[in-house]
């Protein structure tokens, strides 16, 4: 009897031990602030998007983007077609704790975010100036 006290002991506070990681929320505070942040900072062609989607988050549980055991995200797909292009990209952002921790595209997210409702996403539609900014262009004047 002694013992499964001790077990029980162990489990339940093996069970309260905190993670250093980010827990999953329920809904990010803002998924499409963090999507816009993400595309301004990590998209090299941001400038050249004519036009966007996005979707609402999601989980990843069973859905073939992480391996079992892995941790669970939520994921927001973005779809943005750029100027002159004429297909459409999808990309799948990971997020954890309000952060975008990975981002993916390719067959992988293209199939992930088949059949996704997406509604229009205008705030990264014109972002030539925040890009601008955090990569200046050479004055050809001071040449």
């Amino acid at each position: 009897m002694k013992t499964a006290m001790v077990i029980s002991a162990a489990l339940i506070v093996a069970g309260c031990a905190s993670s250093t990681l980010p827990t999953v929320d329920a809904l990010p505070v803002d998924y499409r602030q963090l999507a816009r942040d993400h595309v301004r900072d990590h998209f090299p062609d941001a400038s050249k998007i004519r036009s966007a989607q996005i979707a609402q988050p999601r989980s990843t549980v069973g859905s073939g983007l992480v391996e079992a055991g892995q941790l669970e995200y939520l994921t927001v797909c973005l779809r943005t077609k750029a100027k002159g292009g004429s297909s459409a990209k999808d990309t799948v952002l990971f997020i954890r704790g309000n952060q975008v921790m990975d981002a993916e595209d390719g067959v992988a997210a293209a199939s992930f975010c088949k059949g996704a409702q997406f509604e229009p996403f205008p705030e990264i539609v014109n972002m030539k100036e925040s890009v601008n900014m955090l990569f200046p262009q050479p004055d050809a004047s001071k040449s």
